[in-house]
């Protein structure tokens, strides 16, 4: 997976599928923060199965279809294939011990990436409030590792300015974006 995701490479061709891994990877944690052993249970059975099978099985399980349609067309927008897709949906991307961000990505792209982040939980069903503040917490040391002098305040008024966007009732990414970006 490291060679699909072009980690140690710093090349940006690579910056598409990183983005979306590092989105599905985070939707599977918080799933397993707030739901325990259930999610647990889900992953289990597709790490015992065919790689193919198991993506099924994680798209039927995990994955909701909103979460399954956002990534979709948020891989148009990176120029993915359908066989990119499955592989970052795979079992193998949720049992990734490292979660690298794109290394293209300066300040900008980071910030967007972040509001995208905050927008996943459109997608997380009820909002457990213990594994959320885990969940964000559990973010704070991939953001460290971003380019654009990116800190963890900066990381949290983006996460607290698209999430009152999301409570607003604003559903349109575009848009939480450009607000996110005039508030910075």
């Amino acid at each position: 997976m490291e060679s699909f995701y072009g980690f140690g490479t710093a090349n940006p061709a690579y910056n598409g599928r990183r983005h979306i891994c590092v989105l599905t990877y985070l939707y599977a944690t918080y799933q397993i923060m707030a739901k325990g052993e259930t999610v647990a249970n889900i992953i289990r059975n597709a790490i015992q199965m065919e790689d193919k099978q198991a993506t099924a099985y994680l798209k039927q399980n995990l994955y909701g279809s909103e979460f399954l349609n956002f990534i979709n067309t948020m891989a148009k927008e990176f120029f993915l294939t359908e066989g990119e897709i499955d592989l970052i949906l795979s079992k193998n991307t949720i049992l990734m011990k490292v979660m690298r961000t794109p290394a293209g990505y300066d300040r900008d792209g980071n910030i967007g990436l972040l509001v995208d982040i905050a927008y996943i939980q459109r997608y997380f069903g009820a909002i457990n409030g213990a594994a959320y503040g885990k969940f964000i917490r559990s973010i704070m040391p991939m953001i460290k590792g971003m380019k654009g002098n990116i800190t963890e305040a900066d990381a949290n008024k983006i996460f607290s300015l698209a999430t009152s966007q999301l409570r607003a009732g604003v559903t349109n990414l575009s848009v939480i974006k450009s607000f996110v970006i005039k508030s910075l």
